[in-house]
C-alpha cells in the first residue's frame, strides 16, 4: 500500500527546497542588482574620475619616457644608460603601475564622498580639482626630465627649495618649448574627454589595460634576459621619486656643524681651508712673483665660463687641435692656477664665491640669492671710484645672485632682457657674440675711469 504519511513528507520536503531556492536566488539577485545600481549610478562619477586619472598618467608617462629615449639616441652627452630599449619598457612598467595604484587611491577615496552628493555643481568643482592634480603632475614630469638630462639626477626636494629660492614663475614659463607644452596638453585633453563624455565605451579603457599589461609582460621577458639590475633611479615615476626625497635622512640634517670641529680650532678662526679633512699636506703650493704695489689703479676685467674643466680644454689626446688655443695663450703669459676646484656646484654659488672670496653656503636653500644678503664683493673693496658692471646673456631672475651683487655696488646689471640681442633657440639665453657686443660698447664708456667689468657667457652653460 502507498504510505501517504511519506508522500505527503516527501512533498513538502521537495516544496519547501525548491521555494527557498527560489528566494534565496532572488534575494541574490536582487542584492547583485542593488550593487550593480550602486557602483552604476551612485559610483559612475568616481569611477569616471578614476579612470581619467588612470589614462591621463598613463599617457603622461608615455610621452615622459619616449622623450628620454629620444634624448639618449640623439644626444652623445646623455649616457644615462646604456641599454635604452630596457630602460623605457622597466620606466613603462613602473608608470602602470603607478597609475593603476593611483587609480584605484583615488576611487577608494572619492567614492564615499561622491555617493552623498547630488549636486552637479560640487561634482564639477572636484573634476576641476583633477585638474589641477594633473597639472602638478606635468609638471613634476616635465621638470624631472629637464634635471635628468642637465644634471643626471631627477627633481628631489633639495632641487625643489632650490628652486623656489632662485626661480620666478614667469621665468620658467616664458622658457618652455613645445615639446615641454605636451607634458600638460596631453594628459589635460585626455581627462577632458574622458570626463565629459556621456558613455565612456569599456573597450577603451581594456585598450588602456592591455597597453599597461604588455609593458609589464615586456619588462619580465627583459629582466630574465639581463639579470643585471636596470637604472635604478630614473626608472622610477618622477611624483614617486620625488615623494621619496622627502624622506630622505640626508635632507633633514639643516645644522652646519662638523663633528671633531670646536670653536676654538683654528678652522672656526680662518676664511682660508687649513683643516687635514679640506687640505692635502702633501701637495706643497708653488709661490709666483706677485706684482708690487703702485699707487696706480688698476683695472679688472673677469670672465666667467663654465664647463671648461682643465681635464679637456688643452685635450689634444684624440689627435683633435687644441680646443681653445687663446686661453692656452693667456695661460702661458699670465698666472695660471692650474690646481684650482671650483667652490660651488652651481652657477649662483659659484660666482657669489668668485666675487667674494667666500665660500658658499652647504644649506640646500641658497643664500647667495635672497634679494637682501648685503655681503662685500670685489666692488666694496675696490670702491666708490671703480665703474662696475656686470653683463650676462641669461637670465638675472633665474638662478642669479643678483641681490648680491646690487648690494654689493654694482650698480648696472645686464641679462636677458636688457640686452638687445638674438635669443638663441632650444636655449635659455641670448647670442653671446651679440652680448660681447654689448658688453665691449659699455666698456668703452669707461676708458676714462678705473673699471671692474665681469662677463658672465651663457654659450658655456647647460643646454650649450
Amino acid at each position: 500500500m502507498i504510505d501517504m504519511h511519506h508522500i505527503s513528507a516527501y512533498v513538502d520536503e521537495n516544496f519547501h527546497k525548491k521555494f527557498f531556492t527560489n528566494v534565496t536566488m532572488k534575494n541574490i539577485r536582487i542584492l547583485g542588482e542593488k550593487i550593480s545600481y550602486f557602483l552604476t549610478e551612485r559610483q559612475a562619477y568616481a569611477f569616471r574620475f578614476s579612470t581619467a586619472f588612470f589614462i591621463s598618467l598613463i599617457a603622461l608617462g608615455l610621452v615622459y619616457r619616449l622623450r628620454i629615449l629620444l634624448m639618449i639616441y640623439t644626444d652623445s652627452a646623455f649616457t644615462i644608460s646604456t641599454r635604452p630599449l630596457a630602460l623605457f619598457f622597466h620606466g613603462m612598467c613602473n608608470e602602470s603601475l603607478f597609475s593603476l595604484l593611483f587609480a584605484l587611491a583615488v576611487f577608494l577615496f572619492v567614492a564615499p564622498f561622491l555617493s552623498f552628493i547630488q549636486h552637479r555643481t560640487i561634482k564639477s568643482a572636484i573634476f576641476a580639482k583633477g585638474i589641477l592634480i594633473l597639472l602638478l603632475f606635468a609638471f613634476l614630469y616635465n621638470t624631472s626630465y629637464h634635471f635628468w638630462v642637465s644634471m643626471n639626477t631627477g627633481f628631489t626636494r633639495d632641487l625643489l627649495f632650490e628652486a623656489l629660492a632662485t626661480t620666478r614663475m614667469d621665468e620658467a614659463v616664458h622658457f618652455l618649448t613645445f615639446a615641454d607644452a605636451l607634458f600638460f596638453i596631453i594628459p589635460i585633453v585626455i581627462y577632458l574627454f574622458v570626463i565629459f563624455r556621456q558613455q565612456f565605451p569599456k573597450w577603451q579603457l581594456r585598450i588602456v589595460c592591455t597597453f599597461a599589461i604588455f609593458f609589464m609582460a615586456i619588462h619580465n621577458i627583459i629582466s630574465i634576459i639581463h639579470s643585471d639590475q636596470i637604472e635604478n633611479s630614473i626608472v622610477q615615476p618622477p611624483a614617486q621619486y620625488t615623494f621619496l626625497s622627502f624622506f630622505e635622512k640626508d635632507n633633514w640634517n639643516t645644522t652646519e656643524t662638523f663633528s671633531n670641529l670646536t670653536s676654538s680650532s683654528d678652522q672656526m678662526k680662518s676664511i682660508a681651508l687649513i683643516d687635514p679633512r679640506f687640505v692635502n699636506h702633501r701637495i706643497k703650493p708653488t709661490s709666483a712673483p706677485l706684482l708690487a704695489r703702485s699707487k696706480e689703479q688698476w683695472n679688472v676685467l673677469i670672465i666667467i665660463m663654465e664647463s671648461i674643466g682643465k681635464q679637456y680644454i688643452f685635450d689634444t689626446s684624440k689627435g683633435n687641435p687644441l680646443p681653445m688655443p687663446f686661453f692656452k695663450q693667456l695661460s702661458e703669459k699670465g698666472l695660471y692656477f692650474d690646481f684650482h676646484y671650483s667652490t660651488g656646484n652651481t652657477s649662483p654659488r659659484s660666482i657669489f664665491s668668485l666675487l667674494s672670496g667666500l665660500y658658499p653656503s652647504p644649506r640646500v636653500q641658497m643664500f647667495c640669492t635672497k634679494p637682501d644678503v648685503v655681503v662685500p664683493s670685489i666692488k666694496t673693496y675696490l670702491g666708490e671710484s671703480y665703474d662696475a658692471f656686470f653683463v650676462t646673456p641669461g637670465s638675472l631672475d633665474w638662478f642669479f645672485p643678483k641681490g648680491f651683487l646690487k648690494n654689493s655696488g654694482f650698480k648696472e646689471i645686464y641679462g636677458y632682457k636688457e640686452i638687445p640681442a638674438r635669443v638663441v633657440k632650444d636655449t635659455y639665453g641670448k647670442n653671446d657674440i651679440d652680448a660681447v657686443t654689448f658688453f665691449l660698447q659699455r666698456l668703452e664708456k669707461s676708458k676714462n675711469r678705473p673699471f671692474v667689468a665681469i662677463y658672465y657667457s651663457f654659450a658655456a652653460h647647460w643646454p650649450y
